[in-house]
């Protein structure tokens, strides 16, 4: 590392493109050079004046070499030179494939959770009770059973559900005990000491009778 916070890769990438504008100032200024005195020879059969040749020579060069600059540094850098923008080889450059990679990363992560994402018959629905609904700690009702069950009863439930049990979905009507409510919270963690996936449903309504 060097001083001002540069490293010694930045540094010698700066010193290349720094170069690649010179030489494409250099070879801005022959160029034009070569291609004045030639349309010269064609057009009026001998050389072109000096002072001219020499102004011609000085704006070839200067357009040459500032269009190397704006390729090598500008949108940070492009084509063989890293960053976004043109390349070299044909193309839109990326940063070094940086956006695919988190593109493709994002894709992979999608289907991922799509795999991951477990069928209905792997989720056990469980409906919080509240109100006079509850009796002797039996807050819980799993899918479409009319029996309250406890916590007791749910985890027995879980492992005896055929297929295995993969989420648990907490359902909390608005006459159920709230999501904040200690009962929600010991299922909850119940489900997670089990491994499973806990997802919480807000009907937005009363529990039907």
């Amino acid at each position: 590392m060097l001083p001002f916070g540069v490293s010694v890769p930045d540094l010698g990438m700066t010193l290349l493109k720094l170069l690649a504008v010179a030489g494409g100032l250099a070879v801005g200024m022959l160029g034009t050079g070569w291609l004045v005195q030639l349309v010269c020879r064609l057009t009026i059969q001998r050389k072109a004046p000096q002072p001219v040749l020499r102004v011609l020579r000085g704006l070839g060069g200067l357009a040459l070499g500032l269009a190397v600059w704006l390729w090598v540094f500008g949108h940070g850098g492009t084509g063989g030179f890293g960053g976004s923008g043109f390349n070299l080889f044909g193309g839109a450059g990326n940063g070094n494939g940086t956006q695919q990679g988190a593109d493709a990363a994002k894709k992979e992560k999608k289907d991922d959770n799509e795999k991951e994402r477990p069928k209905p018959d792997e989720i056990l629905r469980v409906v919080m009770l509240g109100g006079p609904r509850v009796s002797a700690d039996r807050f819980y009702l799993i899918e479409n059973d009319k029996q309250p069950f406890t916590l007791a009863d749910v985890e027995k439930a879980i492992k005896n559900h055929q297929p295995p049990v993969k989420e648990i979905e907490v359902v909390i009507y608005l006459d159920s005990v709230p999501e904040m409510h200690s009962e929600v919270a010991r299922l909850i963690q119940r489900a997670r000491d089990l491994e499973l996936r806990v997802h919480i449903t807000k009907p937005g309504t009363n529990m039907p009778n």
